[in-house]
């Protein structure tokens, strides 16, 4: 058992300056984001912490219950990966183009892919069965998509 951290976030919309900014920063909690070569991709734009992108793992043609490896050593997959959340990134309003957003913020805002509940077996092995959650999530994909310096 480890010790207790209780994290309390004052104003979780600020941005690194510490000003102020709604958690949806569109406005919206679902946009659709243009996405050269992949096209409308429907996605939740959370700006609470860190910013985040939430994309429904099927618009990528995957379960959600994918483990890193899985993700990480799909070159394909990452680059369309690196595309959505570019392009996401100028329509937070983070950063004028999606080649800036590559090239300036490559790991803000970070990539979420979620999914219905379903089973899967974890990287530790454990089975975690679809009753056992409200919503399968992945976040802990490899920090940047794109694969340039990793």
């Amino acid at each position: 058992m480890a010790a207790e951290i209780q994290l309390e976030f004052l104003d979780p919309g600020a941005n690194d300056d510490g000003e102020g900014g709604a958690t949806f920063l569109t406005g919206h909690m679902v946009d659709t984001v243009a996405v050269p070569g992949i096209g409308e991709v429907q996605a939740t734009l959370i700006n609470a912490g860190n910013s985040t992108i939430f994309v429904d793992a099927k618009t990528l043609g995957l379960t959600g219950s994918e483990l890193q490896p899985a993700v990480n050593n799909d070159a394909a997959l990452l680059a369309r990966c690196e595309s959505i959340r570019a392009h996401a990134t100028v329509a937070m309003g983070l950063a004028a183009t999606a080649q800036e957003a590559t090239e300036k913020r490559p790991h803000t805002p970070k990539p979420a892919l979620v999914a219905q509940p379903l089973g899967y077996t974890s990287s530790s092995g454990k089975a975690v069965a679809p009753e056992d959650m409200d919503l399968c999530a992945r976040r802990s994909l490899q920090a940047r998509f794109n694969r340039r310096g990793s």
